[in-house]
């Protein structure tokens, strides 16, 4: 184990040598033994011992009081006062030094052992507890501003829902000119539209109650009265198990939602689009069934008509057939049976059966 170096600041050289040899047969080791305050302070700066074991009382300009206090305050090096005695003047004046300890002289082993101990320990214990602040600090700090660059609006309430904090990008996208002045107020604000207040006022005292994370989508409107929506999420922040604070992170979903609107928009047109190009559609089937039906009912009357004609022409073809086969008949009988001296009669036969052979022509072809 490193043996704890100590500092030795007497101006009575018998004394030094003795609180040496104390400390040497407790087992620290002893950096420097000086007489002065200045020569403390230089030793302090080179030596950098883990405690100074002072005597209040020294040479020089400065005592040990004041030379502890700037010991203190440029190295934050622990100061044990050694003195032979203690008036309330001195004592209010060590006070202000904050030292670990003060022994009496003459100093005992014993009292001087365990006068050293606590002082290292609670010199360890602060130094511990100042780096566990610093860090604090530092994570706080980064914290903070990565709050503080973030594109979401992060915002901190208490338990009774005042707001704490609103980082930059909530103040900018709300339009708010003094976003303190909201501090310490009710979350959310009054001029938070119902359909935001309503489930977010919800939310939050669910968060509170269960320890739950929620999550929640609605619109707000800023100062000027543009609708901004936010898809927020609601955490408990909790410490040893006890909910210290809500923390709720909103996502400005705005674009989203436009877009999604816009959507829904386009396919209500194009639904209404399609019902009535449907509706045309199905007047044109219609119209266009309807024509069909048409032409099916006249394509069937002409059949019937034509049927009919073929019927009648069929009739008036048979009807006048027999007699022209009889004119024909009796008209080559009478060609065949007339003399040639009758040329007159003949040429009136001839002229007969050419009609009726016409005639059978004709008949033939409407067959």
């Amino acid at each position: 184990m490193e043996k704890a170096k100590i500092l030795i600041v007497e101006d009575e050289i018998v004394i030094a040598r003795e609180v040496e040899n104390s400390l040497q047969t407790l087992g620290y080791e002893v950096t420097s033994i000086v007489d002065t305050g200045e020569k403390a302070i230089k030793k302090a700066e080179s030596d950098k011992p883990d405690l100074i074991l002072m005597d209040i009382r020294i040479k020089g300009e400065m005592d040990g009081i004041e030379t502890a206090k700037i010991i203190r305050n440029r190295f934050e090096i622990p100061v044990i006062f050694s003195t032979a005695y203690l008036d309330e003047g001195r004592i209010d004046r060590a006070k202000i030094t904050m030292p670990f300890g003060y022994v009496l002289k003459p100093i005992q082993e014993r009292d001087l052992k365990v006068t050293i101990e606590m002082a290292l320990y609670v010199a360890k214990a602060d130094i511990e507890r100042r780096r566990a602040e610093e860090k604090l600090k530092e994570s706080d700090s980064q914290r903070r501003a990565w709050l503080e660059n973030s594109p979401d609006c992060t915002k901190i309430v208490d338990l009774d829902f005042n707001l704490q904090y609103m980082s930059s990008a909530g103040v900018e996208g709300l339009k708010i000119p003094d976003i303190t002045q909201y501090y310490g107020k009710r979350y959310p604000f009054d001029f938070y539209p119902e359909s935001f207040k309503k489930p977010m006022s919800e939310n939050l005292a669910k968060a509170r109650e269960t320890g739950e994370i929620i999550t929640q989508e609605a619109d707000v409107v800023d100062v000027d009265g543009n609708v901004i929506w936010f898809h927020s999420t609601i955490v408990p922040v909790s410490n040893s198990g006890q909910i210290e604070y809500l923390m709720v992170v909103s996502i400005d979903v705005t674009e989203r939602k436009q877009t999604e609107e816009a959507l829904r928009k386009s396919h209500e047109e194009l639904e209404e689009k399609v019902a009535e190009r449907t509706e045309e559609l199905q007047h044109e089937i219609d119209e266009r069934r309807q024509i069909e039906e048409g032409l099916l009912i006249a394509r069937k009357d002409a059949e019937s008509a034509n049927q009919s004609k073929s019927e009648f022409l069929a009739n008036i073809s048979h009807e006048l057939r027999n007699p022209m086969h009889q004119i024909l008949s009796y008209s080559k009988y009478g060609i065949d049976k007339i003399d040639k001296p009758k040329e007159k009669l003949l040429h009136y036969f001839n002229q007969s059966r050419k009609a009726a052979e016409r005639m059978m022509v004709l008949l033939n072809c409407i067959r």
